[in-house]
């Protein structure tokens, strides 16, 4: 493992591990929380997804990858299948960026935690996220917390977890979730029997959001 983080690391050094990476052989995980890199530093590491099969983490936790970013992260994704988990928490994505990795969650099968939380992304998002896990039969792992997910994107979330059966672990604290959010997800919960850690800390919910899901855990 190689870490690099807090380093100012922009995307020109990037671009030098990048093309390490497309020769090594040996690196599993490589940090590169907190530093400066942009779209340009994910376009560079996506080119060596494509052809790297070693690496199976990658953290680029508080970077600055925008939606532009994360396209080329997800291109590479539809054809990487070594890559375990993907670190993007605190990247400022938007709606675009993570609508782009969900369609790369349609077709990769190989990815087992992917980490978007704080990204600025709202309920239409989730709606695409939600469509994935549908299809994804890999991920095990979704952080979508401090996300505007409210009841909207509660709902379509709510419906994927009744047909997924691969997802254990959900982070949606810090989402603007109410007690019609809360009721949406007991009711998925009811049927589905893979989720084993549901996160939704930081909530806005009243006794009626916690019975619905007091019922649910009977």
């Amino acid at each position: 493992s190689l870490h690099l983080s807090e380093n100012e690391l922009d995307d020109e050094g990037v671009s030098h591990l990048a093309a390490a990476l497309k020769t090594n052989s040996t690196l599993t995980e490589l940090d590169l929380l907190r530093n400066d890199i942009t779209h340009e530093g994910a376009a560079h590491l996506a080119e060596a997804l494509k052809i790297n099969s070693t690496l199976t983490q990658l953290n680029l936790f508080s970077n600055s990858v925008t939606n532009a970013g994360a396209a080329h992260l997800a291109e590479a994704l539809q054809t990487n299948s070594t890559l375990v988990t993907l670190f993007l928490h605190g990247n400022p994505l938007g709606d675009e960026g993570v609508v782009f990795l969900s369609g790369a969650l349609l077709v990769n099968c190989g990815l087992n935690a992917l980490i978007l939380g704080s990204n600025g992304a709202s309920a239409r998002a989730s709606a695409h996220l939600a469509e994935a896990l549908k299809r994804n039969s890999t991920l095990t792992t979704l952080n979508f917390g401090s996300s505007y997910v409210k009841e909207e994107g509660a709902m379509q979330l709510a419906g994927a977890l009744k047909i997924n059966s691969s997802l254990s672990t959900l982070q949606l604290n810090q989402s603007g979730l109410r007690d019609p959010g809360f009721a949406h997800l007991a009711e998925a919960l009811k049927s589905n029997a893979t989720l084993t850690q549901l996160d939704l800390g930081g909530s806005i919910v009243t006794s009626e959001g916690i019975a619905c899901l007091a019922e649910a855990l009977k």
